[in-house]
């Protein structure tokens, strides 16, 4: 796709050298040589609102999250790639649905707008949401379920807020089913990175996460 019909100027890949084209040398590796940053990290917040949004470069912005950033180590320097220790549904009335116990991986992607699930999941998840009526006044939110994430011994659960996103001003599940046969079994797309504040940790191998504020 070109650039001249869209509002961006271009795209910066902020994954690892592995995967740069003819092993050129990344935007990454030519900051971290350059020494300009206080830190070989950058971080992004992804506003609910659509409007706002930040990367920082050599650090975090604590204003925009509700602290600890509690960290994931990677298991592969390609992807931001880290495992999922399990995932849970969790009713509106308290009952928790274990879909995965066994470590499955994922990346985290702000490239990606959806969350996309495995696909022997998705039927599951889609089932327990339910109807998601496009007119955003008429949902019962409160009648959905959670959806929980561990990751590094630690539970990052979606609300209905968090995974029903506005499009065109429409609402509708801001999900969707990875293609069978993917060697990644999720990926962490805006849907997760708009609930949960994420570090990218070069350096440290590790992907850092928490609670994003609100917009002030």
């Amino acid at each position: 796709m070109g650039f001249s019909s869209t509002t961006m100027n271009g795209l910066i890949g902020m994954g690892f050298p592995a995967l740069a084209a003819g092993r050129v040398p990344t935007f990454l590796e030519t900051l971290a040589a350059s020494h300009a940053l206080d830190a070989n990290s950058f971080a992004f917040y992804i506003s609910s609102e659509g409007t706002q949004g930040e990367l920082t470069l050599g650090g975090v912005n604590n204003a925009l999250f509700v602290a600890p950033l509690f960290y994931v180590p990677l298991e592969a320097q390609t992807y931001w790639q880290i495992a999922v220790d399990s995932f849970a549904i969790i009713s509106a009335t308290g009952t928790s649905t274990v879909y995965t116990t066994g470590k499955t991986s994922a990346i985290v992607d702000s490239g990606t707008s959806m969350l996309l699930v495995p696909y022997d999941i998705g039927g599951h998840i889609v089932a327990a949401i339910g109807y998601i009526d496009a007119n955003c006044s008429r949902i019962d939110y409160a009648s959905k379920p959670d959806l929980v994430f561990t990751l590094g011994g630690h539970s990052f659960a979606l609300s209905p807020h968090d995974y029903i996103v506005q499009v065109n001003g429409e609402c509708q599940r801001g999900i969707d089913g990875q293609a069978p046969g993917m060697a990644i079994d999720w990926t962490l797309g805006c849907t997760f990175m708009r609930a949960f504040y994420t570090q990218f940790d070069v350096d440290g191998a590790r992907v850092g996460f928490a609670r994003a504020k609100s917009p002030a």
